[in-house]
Order: C-alpha cells, then sequence, then structure tokens
C-alpha cells in the first residue's frame, strides 16, 4: 500500500495541503442526484410527455444540462485538507460550508468502490466522528490519496494519544489473523436471507406509484388472460415467480458479501467485502457496545447465525450502522469466533434462565387475537375461507410458543446475555454492565397480580426488552446493574424454575 511519508511530534505538526478530488466526482454527483429524483422527475416527466411528447423531451434535456453543470461546480468548490490535528472541509457553491472535525472524534473511516470506480480506479471515503450523524463522504478520491489521507488522521490520532502507529506494509502477507466466508456458507447466506419477501414489497411499492400510467385496456386483457388459464397453471406460475425472486435475492446477497474477510487489529476489526461494490470497513473495539448473534426463521433449522456489532456513533441511515462482521456462522464455530475477534462477548451460547410459565399464555394471546377477531367477519361474509384465519392462528400461535420458548437471560458477573425474538428473527445480545445506559422494570395490572414485569434495556444505539420476566428475576437484573450484587447470584439452574 502506498503513503506518503508522514512525521510529526505533536498533531498540529501534521499537514496535508488543501485537496480536490477527482474530477470524476462531478459524474457521481450527476448520477446520485437523478437517483434521488428518478421518481418524481420520471412521473412529471411522463405526464408532460403524454400531454406534449415535444416539451416533455426539452424539460429532460434542460433538467439534464443544468443538474451537470452545478454537478461540476459542485466539484470545483469542495476541497479537504488536514491542519492543526483537524479534518477541514470546505464546499458550496453559493453558500459555502466549512466543517472542521477534531480528529481525535473520528471513530472510523471507511472505503468503498461500486462498479464504475473500480473502472475509474478510485474510492469512496467515509469518515464517521463518534457523535454519530452522517458524516463526511468523498465520493471520488484515488487510492492512493485515501490511502495518505487514512496515514495522516490515525497519525494525528496516535500523537493525540500518545501511541505509535505504524504504516500498513506494502505486501500481501497478513499481518493480523484473518477469517474469509467459504463459497457453500455464502450461498446458504443468501438462500436463507429472507431478501425474497423485501424484493416483492419493493415491486408493490413501485406498482403502487406507476399503475396510474398503464392503460384500463392492459388491466383487462391481463385479467381475461389468466381467466381463461387453468389453476394449476396460475399455481405453477406463481411457484415459478417466487423461485425467481429467491434466486435474484441469493444472487444479491452473494455479491453484497463476496469475498468477506475479517482481519483482528490491535484497536480494530477490519472487514473487507463485495463483488461488485467493495466496502472496507473499520470498526474500532472501543465503540463496540454489545454483539448481537441474529438467527432468522429460514435459518433455525440449519442452526445458522449471523454475528452483528452493536455500534455507538454510527451514521442514520447507513448501511454499516450495525455492521455485518460475519454473514453466517454455524453454531459450533461462534464460540470460537467470538473469543478470537471479539474477545470479552463469547459465552452467547450458554444456557439462558427462560421465562416463567405464567408467561405463555401472553405469548399465545398476543399472537392469536387478531385471527380470532378476523374470524368472525370472514365465517359471516365469505364461510368458505373460514379455514383461512384458523390455519395462520395456529401458525401465529406456533411462533408464539417459539418465541416464549427462546426468550430468557443469563447474568455472567459483569455480563448480561439476553435472548428474545423481532418478527421473525431471534436475537442473542451480548452486553457489558457498564454499557447499559438504563435498566427499566415495568408492569401492567394483570402483570402485578401474577408477579411479571417486563424488563427494558436501553444502551447506545439498541432498545431491548424482556416480556413476561418474573418479577424476582427483574428484580436480580435491577440489583445487578445497580451493583448491589456482584451477579453471582445469577447462576441459577433453569430447571430450579420447575
Amino acid at each position: 500500500m502506498c503513503n506518503d511519508h508522514i512525521e510529526a511530534n505533536r498533531a498540529e505538526d501534521i499537514y496535508l495541503p488543501p485537496k480536490r478530488m477527482n474530477p470524476a466526482d462531478t459524474i457521481f454527483r450527476f448520477l446520485k442526484t437523478i437517483k434521488e429524483t428518478i421518481l418524481g422527475i420520471g412521473i412529471g416527466s411522463l405526464a408532460i410527455i403524454r400531454q406534449s411528447p415535444k416539451y416533455g423531451l426539452l424539460f429532460i434535456g434542460a433538467f439534464l444540462l443544468i443538474l451537470l453543470v452545478i454537478s461540476f461546480f459542485s466539484w470545483m468548490r469542495h476541497t479537504y485538507r488536514v491542519e492543526d490535528g483537524e479534518f477541514r472541509i470546505e464546499k458550496g457553491i453559493f453558500v459555502r460550508k466549512k466543517s472542521y472535525i477534531s480528529i481525535n472524534r473520528i471513530h472510523k473511516i471507511d472505503f468503498t468502490a461500486n462498479v464504475l470506480h473500480r473502472i475509474l480506479k478510485l474510492v469512496q471515503v467515509s469518515v464517521d466522528t463518534a457523535a454519530g450523524g452522517s458524516g463526511e463522504v468523498l465520493s471520488a478520491v484515488t487510492k492512493k490519496d485515501a490511502d495518505t489521507l487514512r496515514n495522516a488522521l490515525k497519525k494525528v490520532q496516535a500523537v493525540e494519544n500518545m501511541e505509535p502507529v505504524d504504516d500498513v506494509a506494502d505486501n500481501d502477507t497478513p499481518m493480523y489473523p484473518e477469517k474469509k466466508i467459504t463459497t457453500g456458507h455464502l450461498f446458504i447466506a443468501g438462500m436463507t436471507s429472507g431478501s425474497a419477501g423485501f424484493l416483492i414489497l419493493g415491486g408493490l411499492i413501485l406498482f403502487s406509484q406507476v399503475q396510474q400510467f398503464i392503460p384500463e385496456s392492459v388491466y383487462e386483457r391481463t385479467f381475461d388472460y389468466l381467466i381463461r388459464m387453468s389453476i394449476v397453471f396460475i399455481i405453477v406460475l406463481l411457484v415459478f415467480g417466487l423461485i425467481a425472486l429467491w434466486g435474484i435475492a441469493t444472487i444479491g446477497t452473494v455479491i453484497k458479501y463476496g469475498g468477506f474477510t475479517i482481519e483482528k487489529r490491535p484497536d480494530e476489526l477490519f472487514v473487507k467485502r463485495g463483488l461488485l461494490e467493495t466496502k472496507e470497513l473499520t470498526i474500532p473495539y472501543d465503540r463496540i457496545q454489545a454483539i448481537d448473534v441474529e438467527q432468522n426463521i429460514l435459518r433455525m433449522p440449519f442452526k445458522f447465525s449471523r454475528v452483528i456489532a452493536i455500534t455507538a456513533g454510527s451514521g442514520e441511515g447507513m448501511d454499516e450502522g450495525n455492521p455485518i462482521i460475519f454473514p453466517l456462522l454455524p453454531e459450533k464455530e461462534i464460540e470460537p469466533f467470538l473469543k478470537s475477534f471479539v474477545p470479552g462477548y463469547d459465552g452467547v451460547n450458554q444456557k439462558i434462565i427462560p421465562l416463567h410459565k405464567k408467561g405463555l399464555k401472553y405469548y399465545l394471546v398476543r399472537h392469536v387475537l387478531f385471527f380470532i377477531l378476523a374470524l368472525i367477519p370472514v365465517m359471516y361474509f365469505f364461510p368458505a375461507y373460514g379455514w383461512i384465519p384458523v390455519v395462520l392462528g395456529a401458525l401465529s400461535m406456533l411462533l408464539g410458543w417459539m418465541k416464549f420458548k427462546h426468550t430468557g437471560y443469563r447474568i455472567d458477573k459483569r455480563r448480561i446475555i439476553v435472548s428474545n425474538w423481532g418478527s421473525f428473527t431471534k436475537n442473542r445480545y451480548v452486553f457489558d454492565r457498564r454499557r447499559v445506559q438504563s435498566y427499566q422494570k415495568s408492569q401492567h395490572k394483570f402483570q402485578q397480580m401474577e408477579d411479571l414485569a417486563t424488563a427494558n434495556f436501553s444502551i447506545i444505539s439498541l432498545n431491548t426488552s424482556l416480556r413476561q420476566l418474573s418479577d424476582e428475576d427483574a428484580n436480580l437484573i435491577g440489583d445487578w446493574h445497580s451493583r448491589r450484587t456482584n451477579g453471582e447470584t445469577a447462576y441459577i439452574h433453569p430447571e430450579a424454575r420447575e
């Protein structure tokens, strides 16, 4: 890796002169704006073209020309530099925005390269601060300049902390322990990701936006064609459509996480992934608040999970707000992985203390209530289809039972392991007592009558809860959080609840 040599005894002595990004930044700005406005502009353009094709094309051409000119001048007026222990950015055509970021507040510097970046031999640099927010993004920087910038920022941090930082070696020999995902596990991750559901939802949303521009005759012909088909053919067509969506979702996951590699470094984890769009992510250890071992309902029969780092200060809406530190691991490999790459967060597979049996009815009623209420109008108006809410209600009760069965906790001295469910995902969180910002026990009237409670945990970037916990356990967790006990009393074997 090629880097400019930077020497300094003080943070203020490290200096990188003002630089512009590569001129290709104009293209990236242009494409980004089109991507963000394509839906609104596209619908407006279609409406104008339907009234007058000539004025519609003129409108599109003028819009693209103005956008290109604005993108060019935005690139011209955007500079960055390192000076006086700060990362300084100046941008804006008419209104100048100057951002001065103290470098000891920067907690990660990530590189991203999509297909166009790789063709032009450029990367996008994302600089995120400990305070969170969207950070600063340099969309088109040469790899040499990006490495120089990252080296300079890390050297400033090292000078601030009075710690030596060595340059990265200029060879391909791994300096730190690493783990790569296998091809087989990568395809299993894609097939069990559940992304096909999101594709269907996205298709429905897109259709709702453009359906007004589809002629009524198209609906009529399609309906007549479906009526003439046999039910078997329609079912086969739907099955093939779902298989196609499943295949697309699998390929998307393979492209996103292809070549996934994680390295353990002295102060951070380094993750590199992606086939078409490559990402290089740094995850400082001191920003990790918790580890989440997540298992969706498709992966449960095969005992596969993915591992996520819950981090502080991540930008809102960013894909790596809580970065995935391994996309898919068999259950037997989770403990060795955690011990090797995030020591202090292992033990996630220990046996948990379950919920009290009295809480089961709350889980079942909560999941089946909607279908019980739906059964009445369905039986009245469509009696032939009354079996549908019955079957769905039974499946929902099964899901409620699974959630109850796999929800619980375990205190391990200074740490707590919390196992609970989202909609169709089981999560096991491991976090240290120091990371818990607040703990709250709540009870409604029925819980008070049966000595049950809900325990709510809040840490940076995460709020989670345990519903229908025994009141005794909720108080025990409160004592542990307030340091009134050392946690040893939490070693209660689950069978003690019998």
